[in-house]
């Protein structure tokens, strides 16, 4: 799937109450022999992460992360960030996810449930499924009590927060 229809279908999907304040990008650098990038997610028109291809490469030596969807076993991948060793501040660390990453987690919650989004083990998707549509207001009031990676934490924040200023 192209990334302009993809990024159609997920922002379509998103809550009313996040609708046009969050959004996602991405762009390809080319160079010969590589082929690097990134994507990014801001809200209220501010970069909030970054997804850098070329950092997840060059922190990790991989560029896809073990909770990406439909990676296990098919491509080299470096593991997930323990959350004791996480930098203080920041949501996700530098090189964490990739463009790639990104544009997997993406594709593949197009056919998960709200369910299977916020059980997952990827904080992309997890945090996909919080702004989701049909996660429900009292479902976002029940997350509250989880222990989530500071990513979708901040999205469940937000998504609340949104909520309540358009009751």
């Amino acid at each position: 799937m192209q990334w302009s229809q993809l990024k159609k279908r997920i922002e379509e999907n998103l809550a009313d109450s996040v609708r046009g304040k969050v959004e996602f990008f991405t762009t390809a650098y080319r160079k010969p022999n590589s082929s690097t990038g990134r994507g990014w997610i801001t809200v209220d028109g501010d970069e909030i992460v970054n997804f850098s291809t070329m950092d997840s490469g060059t922190v990790y030596g991989r560029i896809y992360n073990e909770t990406t969807p439909e990676n296990k076993n098919r491509y080299a991948t470096h593991e997930k960030i323990d959350p004791s060793d996480r930098t203080e501040g920041q949501l996700i660390e530098k090189g964490e996810f990739s463009r790639f990453d990104l544009h997997i987690c993406m594709f593949e919650s197009l056919n998960m449930t709200v369910k299977e989004m916020l059980e997952h083990d990827s904080p992309i998707v997890q945090s996909l499924g919080i702004l989701d549509r049909r996660t429900g207001k009292r479902t976002l009031e029940k997350l509250r009590t989880q222990t989530w990676d500071k990513l979708p934490q901040l999205f469940l924040e937000y998504r609340l927060k949104n909520e309540k200023n358009s009751a």
